[in-house]
């Protein structure tokens, strides 16, 4: 329930942080290349242990990942996404605060009302993107009262809990009434459910007070790669949660929540020392050579 409230957070995080800021190359490439290095990484590594068997499909849409994933995925859609932000920047700084809230408005309405209240499917990934985006940068551009309680956003999250729970209870004891799955109001980023909680969830902590944590900080600039290596295809799932980890012999088993716990941590941890030494060894060695070269930083996507 919580994995695609997270994908909201991560764009809201993004319109927050970037909507005042100029997109450029090295920014840009960062992301590029960091999904580029595992995607063809575990590739590579799956199919020389025999894990994974080759195919001329399964390589092209290893080289070709982003296109292949833009709409479909989030990774791809991100990556694409990101591309959009300077534009995106320039319409919201052409727009009064009135036509900002119409538009924000206009977008919930489609994406969220008509999906989750008028049983019409309307999400589209870059769209819904661009949407989060656009709240993310009105939070940042107009502050007001609402936004920097966080007794109003804990209130936010804990009803956005009881009802995701609740939802689940209702429809299954009415027999899934109308043909809708249990989880209907939160199983996907532009649900009802789960735009209140990731919502709510984003004010909550960008209200709390943290001094700099270096630690945090690490693991923070890991995050996105955390992620591209856990959820890094469908061999990747079925190596960690089928072979590995063996999550289907637990699910009757009294260990379930232990057994759940620990592997979610020992994967985070592992993926965050993977990520730290490509950061160490790759990453900051690049950058720090590109850096010497003036016109790298200077190059803006949204400059002519």
């Amino acid at each position: 329930m919580f994995g695609k409230t997270a994908i909201n957070g991560f764009t809201l995080i993004t319109g927050y942080f970037m909507v005042n800021k100029n997109i450029t190359l090295k920014k840009f490439l960062k992301i590029y290349l960091e999904v580029k290095f595992y995607y063809l990484l575990f590739y590579l590594i799956f199919l020389i242990s025999g894990y994974e068997p080759f195919s001329v499909k399964g390589l092209v849409k290893t080289v070709f990942n982003i296109c292949y994933e833009a709409g479909e995925q989030y990774v791809g859609t991100y990556v694409v996404f990101f591309l959009f932000i300077p534009y995106l920047n320039l319409l919201i700084k052409a727009m009064s605060k009135k036509q900002y809230e119409y538009l924000i408005l206009l977008l919930i309405i489609y994406f969220t009302v008509f999906s989750t209240f008028m049983l019409h499917e309307t999400f589209d990934f870059l769209g819904w993107m661009i949407t989060m985006y656009f709240i993310g940068g009105y939070i940042r551009l107009y502050p007001n009262r609402l936004f920097e309680k966080s007794k109003t956003a804990l209130y936010g999250i804990i009803i956005s809990l009881v009802l995701m729970v609740g939802s689940v209870a209702v429809i299954d004891l009415t027999g899934r009434i109308m043909g809708l799955e249990s989880y209907f109001f939160f199983h996907d980023s532009h649900k009802f459910l789960a735009v209140t909680f990731s919502v709510s969830m984003f004010l909550f902590f960008k209200n709390i007070r943290i001094h700099n944590i270096r630690i945090i900080n690490i693991a923070a600039a890991s995050t996105f790669g955390i992620l591209l290596i856990h959820a890094n295809s469908n061999t990747m799932r079925r190596f960690l949660w089928c072979d590995v980890f063996n999550n289907i012999s637990v699910y009757n088993s009294k260990y379930i929540v232990l057994h759940s716990v620990f592997a979610v941590l020992l994967v985070y941890v592992v993926c965050l020392v993977i990520d730290r030494i490509r950061i160490t060894v790759m990453e900051k060695p690049l950058f720090s050579k590109l850096d010497k070269i003036d016109f790298f930083n200077k190059i803006k996507i949204d400059k002519e």
